[in-house]
């Protein structure tokens, strides 16, 4: 049964009984690549990178995910 705060009348924590889990968890299985691997668009994507972030890591004024990777593409 849920417990509720006695002033605001929120339920407090969740309302499992014990600690049992119900489902079992599954093995993790790494998805595999759909596509070959591009070593030339892998050294545009880190120089385009480096072009479109400060030394903070913030973007650029004017520059966002979609623009550094259109430069990458273009500089490929």
């Amino acid at each position: 049964m849920a417990r509720f705060c006695s002033e605001c009348g929120n339920a407090l924590g969740g309302t499992r009984q014990g600690g049992v889990r119900k489902t079992a968890r599954r093995a993790y299985e790494p998805k595999k690549r759909k596509g070959k691997k591009n070593p030339a668009l892998s050294r545009a994507m880190k120089k385009a990178y480096s072009h479109s972030h400060k030394k903070n890591g913030d973007f650029r004024k004017g520059w966002d995910r979609s623009r550094m990777l259109k430069y990458a593409h273009k500089i490929k």
